[in-house]
């Protein structure tokens, strides 16, 4: 009988812990959404079907934000700080990239070295986030609408996140003047 009970301690343990990680990562990424400050990545999307994953959006930044002249002997794969500064119209720009926090500046993405090339001096940025993920029956839509634009002028895709302290979470995709969350 006290071999049960603690059967059932340990099992209302295990219950709680699955239940407490979940929860954390959401409440994590409600507070940046929350909290963060607003920047605008430039993107054109595409749209994939994961039989796993769902549907989404998959985000393609621009070069400008992905790959950043190299400064010092960077090891590809090693963790980075990208530093950005906002345009006029809320757009990012790499301001500076560092393997270190720097203490006046609080705009940031934690992100790491993807690849790099020491003959052309560059390195190419992987972010944390590449893909919105959305309603089944939006996906589709968004990938239609991008394409209609894209055929009449051109188009202006991109990607609303919100930054807190290293963290980035997409809050919306916009394609041309559409919000992708406002689609039927």
């Amino acid at each position: 009988m006290k071999s049960k009970k603690y059967l059932l301690i340990a099992f209302s343990i295990l219950v709680a812990i699955q239940l407490w990680v979940p929860v954390q990562m959401i409440w994590h990424k409600e507070k940046v959404l929350k909290n963060g400050a607003t920047i605008k990545f430039r993107t054109a999307p595409v749209d994939p079907v994961d039989a796993f994953r769902g549907r989404y959006i998959d985000l393609n930044f621009d070069n400008e934000l992905t790959r950043y002249k190299i400064v010092q002997k960077w090891k590809s794969g090693s963790p980075v700080l990208v530093y950005l500064r906002p345009d006029q119209q809320g757009f990012a720009h790499i301001d500076t990239v560092s393997q270190e926090k720097i203490p006046d500046k609080n705009l940031y993405i934690k992100a790491k070295m993807h690849y790099i090339n020491y003959d052309k001096g560059i390195v190419e940025i992987e972010y944390p986030f590449n893909r919105f993920y959305m309603e089944e029956h939006k996906a589709p839509k968004a990938e239609q609408v991008y394409r209609e634009q894209s055929r009449k002028e051109p188009l202006s895709t991109y990607a609303v996140l919100k930054i807190l302290d290293g963290d980035a979470v997409i809050k919306d995709v916009i394609i041309g003047s559409n919000s992708v969350l406002d689609l039927p």
